[in-house]
């Protein structure tokens, strides 16, 4: 899996140092994610086994 950040047109060096900017600076993110696959599992609750948020 690969996930890119910033849009078209942005300058990778850019985002980069943004994130590395972030990751200095937090003790913990989370992260919101849209995923289009029919039939699939995208998420699981490692404590309880559950599939669904």
């Amino acid at each position: 899996w690969q996930f890119e950040y910033g849009g078209e047109g942005s300058n990778p060096a850019d985002v980069a140092i943004q994130l590395t900017f972030l990751r200095l600076m937090s003790t913990e993110a989370s992260q919101n994610i849209t995923y289009h696959c029919k039939n699939s599992v995208a998420y699981m609750d490692q404590d309880t086994g559950n599939l669904k948020k």
